[in-house]
């Protein structure tokens, strides 16, 4: 009986591409349907991507500083998209609580205002919201790698 001798599959970690997939969210973001999207009408946008509470006001320059560098985050995506389609969120803030309390400063007479726009958060029973990075979205460097077969990989 002749023993068959098995190539061991290798797995290679992925590297986000994070502007491709960015870009990938305002494309999307921009195709949803309006009743969809104006659910951000006049609300303060949520997240665990940011640490601060950012008004309407600074939002533009908040936008020009952040838009395709390290810093920037699906949130700002999200409100640059907003803007580009004539919605008028109230600003963004974090959804951090730290012993207790929210990280960043929201008046109380504002939570109520507040829409939750970021990824699942098993913690404290957050769903993941149309609005947040999808799988679909997420774009990886190229890798030139070999699958086991010795063929070239392709990743979307």
């Amino acid at each position: 009986m002749a023993t068959e001798t098995r190539t061991k599959r290798t797995l290679r970690r992925r590297k986000l591409n994070r502007n491709a997939s960015y870009r990938a969210l305002e494309i999307r973001l921009m195709s949803l349907p309006d009743e969809i999207i104006n659910v951000c009408e006049d609300k303060w946008l949520t997240s665990y991507c940011v640490f601060d509470t950012y008004p309407h006001s600074e939002m533009q320059n908040e936008i020009d500083v952040r838009y395709k560098t390290d810093v920037d985050n699906p949130l700002m995506r999200l409100y640059r998209v907003c803007m580009a389609r004539n919605i008028q969120p109230r600003g963004i803030s974090s959804e951090r609580i730290r012993a207790g309390q929210r990280l960043a400063s929201l008046p109380e007479e504002e939570k109520e205002f507040t829409l939750f726009v970021g990824a699942h958060c098993s913690f404290n029973g957050k769903k993941r919201s149309v609005f947040a990075l999808a799988p679909e979205d997420k774009r990886y460097h190229d890798c030139e790698h070999k699958d086991q077969f010795g063929r070239d990989r392709v990743f979307l």
